[in-house]
């Protein structure tokens, strides 16, 4: 039953708007759509190749109450280099240890222990684990899910006059233009998990956001919860360290809205924290102890496996390159890559869907630039490019009617573009599952930067409504044919694959 709203509501930029009438099935429904294509691809096109359940086997470890995977193949053992990949290759096709690292006689998960833990109950309690493509759609779920929470919070507090119809193509938008709805389809060891990273960093956002509306005093268990998850995902991708930038921004939003309450009461040259009994320590420890805790168990974890609290075991990986001589981390990987990740053109094909991904681009050496199949996420989510449109066009406006919103979204690209960045750079490949690691943060930024703009088109003159309603009309437009465009793309490359 459609529940009408008619009394005005006030948002951030301190304009009345009138509440349209709320559709309350809309939202659940575009959610559902995506939660359903999600479970579509996972079921009917997932591909979980065999000796890849990397993450069962780590966890069936930790339940034996050890940390490396057992046994180890003799004939790994005997190897005089097991790092060459032309030597080790039969042992890495028939002993199944593809991609686990290995160092001092142990084999391990290359992925970090997040995972693993969060399936160690399923290891006791029943003796197994969840396979890769329920771990992957699990994840994936979770994701949208804490996606969609964050979109509602932003309407709730920043752009109330939002119609269920533009909220919920917001959600559409970001659950399946790009990399993300891809890994459903995949389904192996690597994109479980991203996937799990995916929904802990998203969840993390979720409950941060929530955790500052009631901010000079912050939401302490929220926030708590939130900085655990973002330090936990840490756990699952090493990219998502860069969300210390949200972090660091909850941080400073709290200790400034705390100044500005002392200002306003005449007692900005006071000393001591502007509420009584240290709230505002308790409130940045709320939000940097839990990250710093559970990211110092990530790095000590590290470090017992593998001597230092930055490997999480990718120099140590059984691979098609000797990871031990491969020379990572230079600045010259970063420009192609990114290319890659941006601007990589899908590919025509002869037969249905007719658009697949720019095929393998592959190098005999870590010196050439190579890529697994990919498409850019300027053709997978072309919804970025209306985001940043629509946020060119109102930023000064955003910034001086809507600052808290124009954190939000400054936050969220920053953290994206940050990861795209991250995954650029430690190695001369790309490939479209670590794209997943900075999309969501930068459609999420795309779709708040969208529905500001959309918000900013009414105006309280009778002359100046029809062209605001002429312009809202067009971002409007543009974004629903990005998103068409986009999931279209995103479905088509996974079914031609």
């Amino acid at each position: 039953m459609a529940t009408t709203v008619t009394a005005p509501s006030r948002s951030t930029s301190g304009t009345t708007h009138r509440v349209p009438p709320r559709r309350g099935w809309i939202v659940p429904a575009c959610t559902l759509v995506v939660l359903v294509l999600y479970a579509v691809s996972a079921l009917a096109l997932g591909r979980d190749a065999a000796g890849t359940d990397v993450h069962r086997r780590q966890a069936a470890a930790l339940a034996d109450g050890h940390l490396d995977i057992r046994p180890v193949p003799a004939s790994l053992a005997e190897l005089d280099d097991p790092y060459d990949p032309g030597a080790n290759l039969d042992v890495r096709v028939d002993e199944g240890v593809q991609d686990l690292a290995y160092r001092d006689g142990r084999l391990y998960s290359a992925h970090g222990l997040t995972v693993p833990v969060l399936l160690l109950p399923s290891e006791l309690l029943l003796g197994t684990s969840p396979p890769n493509w329920a771990i992957t759609l699990l994840g994936g779920w979770c994701g949208v899910l804490a996606g969609t929470w964050a979109l509602l919070q932003v309407r709730r507090r920043f752009v109330p006059a939002t119609s269920d119809a533009a909220l919920g193509a917001a959600v559409l938008a970001v659950g399946l233009c790009g990399p993300v709805w891809v890994l459903m389809s995949v389904a192996n060891g690597y994109e479980a998990a991203i996937a799990v990273a995916f929904a802990l960093t998203t969840t993390g956002v979720a409950l941060l956001l929530r955790a500052t509306e009631t901010l000079p005093s912050l939401g302490r268990g929220r926030a708590a919860l939130g900085a655990a998850c973002l330090a936990a995902a840490i756990g699952s991708r090493p990219t998502a360290v860069v969300t210390a930038i949200v972090v660091a921004v909850v941080v400073g939003v709290v200790v400034a809205s705390n100044r500005a309450v002392r200002a306003a009461d005449g007692d900005a040259d006071r000393d001591g924290p502007a509420r009584p009994g240290g709230a505002v320590a308790l409130d940045v420890a709320a939000v940097v102890a839990p990250f710093l805790a559970v990211g110092t168990l990530v790095a000590v974890s590290n470090v017992v496996r593998f001597g230092a609290a930055s490997e999480f075991g990718f120099g140590y990986q059984l691979s098609v390159w000797d990871m031990t001589a491969y020379p990572k981390g230079r600045l010259a990987y970063l420009l192609p890559n990114l290319a890659d990740y941006l601007g990589a053109a899908p590919r025509p094909t002869g037969s249905f869907p007719w658009i697949g991904l720019r095929p393998t681009v592959g190098g005999t050496r870590p010196e050439d630039h190579t890529s697994e199949p990919i498409a850019g996420l300027l053709y997978l989510a072309p919804v970025l490019i209306v985001g940043a449109i629509a946020l060119g066009s109102s930023a000064r406006d955003l910034w001086s009617r809507g600052r808290a919103l124009a954190v939000v979204i400054a936050t969220a690209a920053a953290t994206g573009t940050a990861a795209l960045v991250a995954v650029s750079l430690p190695f001369n490949t790309s490939t479209l599952r670590y794209a997943a690691d900075a999309a969501p943060l930068l459609l999420l930024a795309a779709a708040g930067s969208w529905l500001w703009a959309r918000s900013r088109t009414t105006t309280s003159t009778t002359d100046a409504v029809g062209a605001g309603r002429t312009d809202r009309r067009t971002i409007d437009v543009a974004w629903v044919v990005a998103l068409v465009v986009g999931a279209v793309l995103t479905a088509a490359v996974q079914i031609g694959a």
